[in-house]
């Protein structure tokens, strides 16, 4: 028995990310050509489903490629990092609504990490990008500190949430 169904036009491929606890999903979807003529890169969607069959597009401020979507450890949001160069970062709840929850604004940033224990996360630019790392309280929304970290090649947090 399907929980939900949803057919993706203009995909090519789809990467899926379930909640940590298993109730909700994320789908990003690419497409190689974009027939709208705004990118060389083709284009990008966001889809939200849930366990109880509902299904939404998940509407981003900002045009342009998606680059990472990462869950909160309690399922209850997610952090999309989203846009043409620089792109923006955001942080939406986990509902039916997809309701943005904080807009985090515009920087070289490409990724997002969640600390285990959820109190704190990573936006970070890596790859083609300067290495910033700006680390941010959950609770507050504030960002506590930022360092850089240029030609990283392998980042995670330790277990305990005490060491990126």
């Amino acid at each position: 028995r399907f929980l939900a169904s949803k057919t993706f036009f203009k995909a090519s491929e789809a990467q899926l990310k379930f909640s940590p606890d298993g109730q909700a999903l994320l789908v990003r979807t690419h497409v190689d050509v974009d027939t709208g003529g705004k990118s060389y890169d083709g284009a990008s969607g966001l889809f939200f489903m849930n366990g109880r069959g509902e299904s939404a597009i998940v509407r981003l401020p900002k045009e342009g490629p998606i680059h990472d979507v990462q869950w909160s450890p309690d399922s209850t949001e997610y952090c999309a990092l989203f846009g043409f160069s620089p792109p923006r970062a955001a942080l939406f709840s986990a509902d039916k609504n997809n309701t943005l929850v904080h807009d985090f604004g515009e920087a070289a940033r490409n990724t997002c990490r969640w600390a285990p224990h959820g109190r704190s996360f990573i936006l970070a630019g890596f790859g083609n990008l300067g290495g910033e790392l700006s680390f941010w309280d959950r609770k507050t929304l504030r960002c506590l500190a930022t360092v850089d970290a240029h030609m990283t090649v392998a980042h995670e947090w330790a277990p305990d949430s005490r060491a990126f």
